[in-house]
């Protein structure tokens, strides 16, 4: 997979103020805590004032500016063995696949309305699912839809943040890992994602896979299983942006 990493930088967010960004901010952080998942708003995220710091969070992020697409790019074949699935949307034209490890099943949806696909590991020590997300329409650049993304990661208390750039099938898209805080039985953890970002006709959408442990300690085999998922992620547009 191509990969480019022109640029390394740190900067930190701030908590938008008072004003709509603020309440689409709450109710996001809200939504995403719910379902567990790091994955941006659909209608509720804003993206905040651009360079406010504060010392509760830090992104750091290795890319360059993000074309709309990237030409000479093609998706990785999967890996033998692992079969890849199939992933519905209601977007039309754009195609998604998720690997699935030996031992790797389907689960219920935690949040249906956002969450496509969900698997578990053959040990529940581990959880993959896929989320297709609406940045809000005044977005109008892959690079922006990506750092208002990472934004909302942050405001539902991801810390540590690394994002680098990793295009997807010739698409913009990034490979993070963000630490998520602990919450009920899951402990605190490592999250890695692949968030892809496409442009329909209204507005773009990030489309993310989202692997992470469950338990303080996984499988063996968790290692091999996340870079596999992570690296076959295929998410392509059947045709012209829709």
């Amino acid at each position: 997979m191509a990969r480019t990493a022109a640029r390394t930088h740190r900067r930190r967010t701030s908590s938008p103020g008072v004003g709509v960004g603020a309440r689409r901010l709450t109710a996001i952080s809200g939504l995403m805590a719910w379902t567990m998942c790091t994955a941006a708003c659909t209608n509720h995220l804003g993206a905040g004032p651009p360079g406010a710091d504060t010392s509760a969070t830090r992104i750091t992020s290795s890319r360059d500016p993000s074309p709309q697409t990237i030409d000479g790019l093609i998706c990785l074949p999967g890996v033998p063995g692992v079969s890849m699935v199939s992933v519905a949307t209601p977007i039309a034209r754009l195609s998604v696949a998720v690997a699935r490890p030996p031992g790797w099943k389907r689960t219920p949806r935690p949040a249906p309305e956002l969450v496509m696909f969900a698997e578990v590991a053959p040990r529940g020590d581990a959880s993959a699912m896929v989320t297709v997300n609406r940045i809000p329409a005044d977005v109008d650049t892959a690079e922006d839809a990506l750092r208002t993304h990472n934004r909302a990661i942050v405001a539902a208390g991801g810390i540590d943040l690394v994002a680098v750039a990793d295009p997807v099938c010739g698409l913009p898209a990034e490979l993070l890992t963000v630490t998520k805080p602990a919450r009920g039985s899951i402990p605190r953890r490592t999250a890695t994602m692949r968030v892809v970002v496409v442009k329909t006709a209204a507005r773009y959408v990030a489309v993310s896979l989202i692997v992470e442990p469950l338990t303080p300690t996984t499988s063996t085999s968790f290692g091999r299983d996340l870079t596999t998922m992570t690296s076959t992620f295929v998410v392509t547009l059947d045709g012209p942006s829709i």
